[in-house]
């Protein structure tokens, strides 16, 4: 018999650039922009991590992808510091 976890059960995503990072537990985000892969960070829930792909997509079609980039490290580790227990 094979042994089922919590994070084992909902892993894959159907939102493109949102994937379960299977070591950290928690969603991770990644957008190819520009020819670049662009790592968005690790989110606690989908949601949050679709919400930052959607975003980081939306700035780049208005041309402010690098000013969303600097903003993104304080929301991703704010959203990582809230809930101490996923990481």
């Amino acid at each position: 018999l094979r042994r089922l976890s919590l994070s084992s059960v909902n892993e894959k995503s159907k939102v493109k650039g949102v994937s379960w990072h299977k070591h950290r537990e928690m969603w991770q985000a990644r957008v190819r922009l520009g020819g670049k892969l662009r790592s968005l960070g690790y989110f606690p829930e989908e949601a949050a991590a679709a919400a930052a792909v959607a975003a980081a997509r939306e700035a780049d079609r208005q041309g402010t992808l690098e000013e969303h980039l600097a903003e993104r490290p304080e929301r991703v580790c704010r959203a990582v510091t809230e809930f101490p227990e996923l990481r």
